[in-house]
């Protein structure tokens, strides 16, 4: 009876490891192949390092992006991680805010915060002594 228990224990052990652990990794290797495989000229993707870029020539390894003006940088496709989504919390501009109200020029409330105008910081005459 005690051989049953510990094969029963064993097997589901084996189950519990197969659904933490093997199926997540497959199904994350199949979305990496299927965005891979879907890549295309003037897509707008980001890399695995953070770097956001539009598609401006495909090999079967390496994908060429346009990352700044006449920046073009080369990786390997497996590096792609998917398309580039805006960042959260970002107000599309050209979205219709569904009022037909002319904008006003002087109005920053669509600005994002990091636009508005700023103090700046002031400025050091002189460097700071040393205390010591």
């Amino acid at each position: 009876m005690e051989g049953a228990v510990g094969f029963v224990w064993i097997a589901v052990l084996a189950v519990l490891f197969w659904f933490l652990l093997i199926r997540p990794q497959r199904r994350a290797r199949q979305q990496a192949s299927a965005v891979q495989g879907s890549l295309s000229p003037g897509d707008e993707v980001v890399t695995i390092g953070g770097i956001i870029g539009t598609i401006v020539a495909l090999d079967d390894d390496t994908v060429d992006l346009d990352v700044a003006d006449d920046v073009v940088m080369t990786f390997t496709r497996r590096a792609i991680v998917g398309p580039a989504a805006p960042p959260s919390g970002w107000v599309d501009e050209d979205a219709d805010s569904g009022d037909d109200e002319p904008d006003d020029p002087d109005d920053d409330a669509d600005v994002p915060p990091a636009v508005v105008d700023e103090p700046d910081p002031p400025a050091r005459d002189k460097p700071v002594d040393d205390p010591r």
